[in-house]
């Protein structure tokens, strides 16, 4: 027994089981070697070094042997290069995207890695919560990590999550990153000690740094040995975060974005990249919100005044605006959900407009209360909507296209509350729908106050100063479509398609250009798409005019067919301008390659 024990070779003359390593010794010695393990219920096979290395972004798992080259001209129409199963790189998303000129900044180890993680859940959260779509969040998060060196990831958008899934990738030399030099330049020959040879540092306490009680005195084949989940090619983080809250904030925007354009230039160290997004989170808005609030009065005043309203609708529209701005303050200290917030605020815009206008005041109740519905209208939730839809996050634009349902649906019954309490209870007389059909405001005035208008909501939406200005033009190029095809056909909704893809390409060109995302322009240049008239006069119909009730429905049709016209030609454009943009970045390349 005492002989048994003492690890002899064989145990009372029977032959050491089939699963012990033959031949075994002690760790510690100097000639330390080991056979394959053998188990008696499988076959005698040999195990793979642990040091076998993984193609770059494909799971061990669909790891296939190379094929032969073919033969014959036949063989090689018919046979494949790799394994139908295998993942696409999750890099070669980035094609034909603003990010798809990335340059490399380094290797990274396995606590590299979760830093690099963390970071670009951050920035994806950033992005989010100032009105990025899912495609561009998606897209600054493999940009980051490719270029910190962490590429064998899944992303995960949905709704108001955000997902991301890492699997350590190996080098020839099986190790994660520069994991082997770091070790060689750690434990090497004399004791010495230093820095890994990747440009950016790890923080400790990270996965890396638990798994062992005292990583410094061992090496990382011992560590293995110890623990298989300290093996870097079974390494694997996932990360999430939810993003619960929303603000207009464009400038926010604009920075996040181009914080991932100078990380992908391969200069830019993590630490750096991660103080500047904390600077972003912290820096105020362009605009105080005395500022946003008069930009709010003002630009209700200056739709009525686009959409043919007098200058009394105007100054009644601003009032209005003012009430609306204290209701949404005090329902908003409330935590009332915003649902009802937008039901009272139309309710409040119809009651006044239908009060005035009872008392004999010279106005347009139709056009002062479409003017200011155009600024409760969700406009950048329906653009955000339409591209998630058409640029593959079906379950995130569900989610969205709920939330810009119940929005609409909480206007729409305001203005039908608003319309039966003074028409039908407080016999408040009625209103002709059909005036402000045929006569609309004339081409020239219509132009300019749209534009005012759009500055207007540029501030509302806490675009940068700079930014202002190509807004303003890519709407100026939009009126002028729409009104040119209105002067063939006025009647014809393809003005409003086209007028939207026109400006969405003006908007997508100097979007590319200011390196910031195309939101940021088009959002505000589409505010005389916004189908405000054609939501009231709808509703209206139905509520009072019940003989006209098949009017109303359309009308309501109209304006929802407008949304998605609307939104639905900002991606489009963003399509079209695709091979003017990779162009334009090309030369741009080419000028600082020669600086």
């Amino acid at each position: 027994m005492a002989e048994d024990r003492a690890g002899s070779g064989h145990r009372g003359g029977v032959p050491a089981a089939l699963t012990e390593p033959i031949g075994s010794v002690s760790r510690r010695s100097a000639t330390a070697s080991t056979s394959p393990v053998e188990r008696p219920e499988t076959v005698a096979h040999e195990i793979a070094p642990a040091t076998t290395a993984i193609p770059r972004a494909t799971y061990p798992a669909t790891r296939v042997k190379p094929s032969r080259a073919p033969r014959s001209l036949l063989r090689s129409l018919v046979q494949g290069e790799a394994a139908p199963t295998a993942p696409m790189r999750v890099v070669d998303r980035l094609t034909a995207t603003p990010f798809q000129n990335l340059r490399k900044f380094g290797d990274s180890t396995d606590r590299q890695a979760r830093r690099t993680l963390n970071f670009a859940l951050r920035l994806a959260e950033t992005m989010f919560h100032y009105g990025a779509d899912a495609l561009d969040v998606e897209n600054a998060i493999i940009a980051v990590c490719a270029t910190y060196g962490v590429e064998n990831l899944d992303v995960d958008i949905t709704n108001q999550s955000v997902t991301i899934n890492y699997v350590a990738e190996s080098t020839t030399t099986g190790k994660l990153g520069r994991a082997a030099s770091t070790a060689k330049d750690t434990h090497g020959e004399g004791g010495s000690s230093a820095h890994p040879t990747t440009s950016f540092d790890g923080v400790p306490g990270t996965t890396a740094e638990h798994r062992r009680a005292a990583p410094s005195q061992e090496s990382p084949q011992d560590r293995d040995e110890h623990d298989p989940w300290g093996d870097s090619t079974t390494s694997s983080h996932t990360v999430m975060r939810v993003v619960r809250s929303w603000t207009d904030n464009y400038a926010g925007l604009a920075d996040s974005h181009q914080l991932v354009t100078r990380i992908i230039e391969g200069e830019m160290p993590l630490r750096e990249a991660e103080r500047e997004l904390k600077e972003i989170n912290a820096r105020p808005k362009p605009y105080p919100r005395w500022m946003v609030l008069a930009a709010t009065i003002i630009a209700a005043g200056t739709l009525t005044l686009a959409l043919g309203g007098t200058i009394v609708g105007a100054v009644v529209a601003m009032g209005s605006a003012t009430v609306v701005q204290l209701v949404t303050a005090k329902l908003g200290a409330w935590r009332i959900p915003e649902f009802f917030s937008l039901g009272a605020n139309a309710l409040v815009i119809t009651l006044i407009a239908m009060v005035i206008s009872a008392l004999g005041v010279e106005l347009y109740p139709p056009k002062v209360i479409a003017g200011g519905l155009i600024m409760l209208l969700p406009t950048t939730r329906m653009v955000s909507t339409m591209q998630d839809a058409i640029n593959g996050f079906p379950v995130t634009a569900a989610g969205r296209l709920l939330s810009t349902a119940m929005a609409f649906l909480a206007i729409v019954a305001g203005i039908a509350i608003g319309v039966s309490l003074t028409v039908r209870l407080a016999d408040v007389p009625g209103i002709d729908i059909s005036q402000s059909s045929f006569t609309p405001a004339g081409v020239l005035r219509n132009v300019v106050f749209m534009l005012v208008s759009t500055a207007l909501i540029a501030v509302l939406m806490q675009a940068k100063p700079r930014h202002i200005p190509p807004a303003l033009l890519a709407a100026f190029a939009g009126l002028l479509v729409y009104h040119g095809i209105g002067l063939v056909d006025p009647g014809a909704r393809l003005a409003t398609g086209v007028a939207a893809v026109v400006s969405g390409c003006v908007a997508a060109l100097l979007a590319a250009r200011a390196r910031i995302p195309q939101a940021v322009l088009a959002i505000p240049a589409m505010t005389f798409l916004l189908p405000g008239l054609t939501l009231f006069r709808g509703m209206y119909a139905i509520t009072v005019e019940n003989e006209t009730a098949g009017q109303g429905i359309t009308e309501l049709l109209n304006a929802m067919a407008s949304i998605v016209l609307l939104a639905a030609g900002v991606v489009l454009a963003k399509y079209l301008m695709r091979p003017f943009i990779e162009q334009m970045q090309h030369l741009s390349q080419r000028r600082n390659r020669r600086r």
